[in-house]
């Protein structure tokens, strides 16, 4: 089967008001994942927390402990395994919500509005619409 080709007109201010549209949400996207990643934050540290207080207790059990040497310093870390007994209930690590940040998209659309503002043309052409397509 062979690919046809498609034979359309975009008009430039269609185009501009679809990308500012992109913008907005990719805007709103990031703002929300900026809050939920100090959510996320702050329940990691909760649970760190709770973490330690069982440290000390009867509730764990020494598995290994490891001294290393930090690289390019003098500091040494120490590594410690656990284990929770059976009558612990043990603290649940809180899901991580792993966002790709937007910034370079963000970027490309404010370039391209920008540069299609300035434009007199009605329409674009196909290779200009099919640069910033994939941001819609």
């Amino acid at each position: 089967m062979s690919a046809k080709v498609m034979n359309v007109k975009v008009s430039t201010e269609k185009l501009i008001k679809a990308l500012e549209e992109a913008l907005q949400k990719r805007l709103s996207d990031k703002a929300k994942a900026e809050k939920e990643q100090e959510e996320y934050t702050k329940e990691v540290k909760k649970f760190e927390q709770s973490l330690i207080e069982l440290v000390g207790t009867k509730k764990l059990t020494l598995l290994s402990a490891s001294i290393r040497n930090q690289w390019r310093s003098e500091s040494k870390e120490v590594e410690f395994t656990f284990s929770i007994s059976d009558s612990v209930k043990a603290p649940v690590a809180p899901e991580s919500n792993v966002y790709r940040y937007m910034n370079n998209e963000v970027a490309e659309i404010q370039n391209a509005i920008a540069i299609l503002k300035m434009t007199d043309e009605e329409y674009v052409s196909t290779s200009t619409y099919k640069g910033v397509a994939q941001y819609l």
